[in-house]
């Protein structure tokens, strides 16, 4: 039957693929996931930040760009409460933010590197 490994290939290729809306149908998988007792992973969750970063640089809409920079802020704060924040999570999310075009997307960058440091410092 499925397991963890099946649910991130596909949604590695929401992430790889041209269907738009991606981090929607990892969202959506991930749910699936949960209903069948299938816990997510760290791989599982640096997919769905790639199907973000995917978004934002094929968007050209601030606001989009905004949400999706929300939506990591708070899969990355989610993924230091379980445990499974490393650094491609990280530098996924300052990706996301460079890729992003926000005014303040440098700050908002170096804020995440300092958050990476101090995590990373905490765990060795």
């Amino acid at each position: 039957s499925p397991d963890v490994c099946s649910y991130n290939s596909v949604i590695n290729a929401y992430a790889h693929g041209k269907v738009s809306g991606a981090s929607g149908h990892a969202h959506r998988l991930m749910k699936r996931m949960e209903e069948k007792g299938i816990e997510a992973n760290s791989i599982t969750w640096n997919t769905l930040l790639r199907c973000l970063l995917k978004e934002v640089k094929e968007s050209r809409d601030k606001k989009v760009s905004e949400e999706k920079v929300e939506d990591a802020e708070s899969i990355i704060a989610n993924m230091e409460d379980l445990g499974f924040a490393n650094t491609i999570s990280y530098n996924t999310a300052i990706s996301i933010l460079s890729k992003s075009k926000l005014p303040d997307s440098a700050e908002r960058s170096e804020v995440w590197l300092n958050q990476m440091i101090g995590q990373f410092a905490k765990t060795g």
